[in-house]
């Protein structure tokens, strides 16, 4: 999900006048595609967009199953206050070879709940 909308940013470029890395109005789209507020589209587009820039690794380490998305979020506010040349080099460090992801907890005979 967010690979999907970090792309559709990417195909909807800003106009020459803007400063903004994409189109102003993609999170409108977005927002009525998920059936989401344009303020919460705007504000995960813009989350999203910062990991996707700044720690592709994490997003990668996402999509192959061995970080959840939670662990991804702390991560980019872990690493919102480095440098940009300094977030993939300690991000990178931050998750186990294994990867990290939610254990399920064993509950009364229902295994893995």
């Amino acid at each position: 999900m967010i690979r999907a909308q970090v792309r559709l940013t990417e195909l909807r470029p800003p106009p020459e006048d803007e400063t903004w890395p994409f189109s102003r109005y993609v999170d409108d789209e977005i927002a009525a595609m998920l059936g989401q507020s344009p303020r919460t589209a705007a504000n995960r587009l813009s989350t999203y967009w910062d990991i996707a820039e700044r720690l592709p690794a994490a997003l990668e380490a996402m999509a192959a199953g061995t970080l959840d998305y939670p662990r991804l979020l702390a991560l980019a506010q872990a690493t919102a206050p480095l440098s940009r040349s300094r977030r993939p080099r300690w991000s990178g460090r931050c998750w186990p070879a294994g990867g990290w992801r939610r254990r399920r907890r064993g509950g009364a005979g229902l295994p893995g709940w």
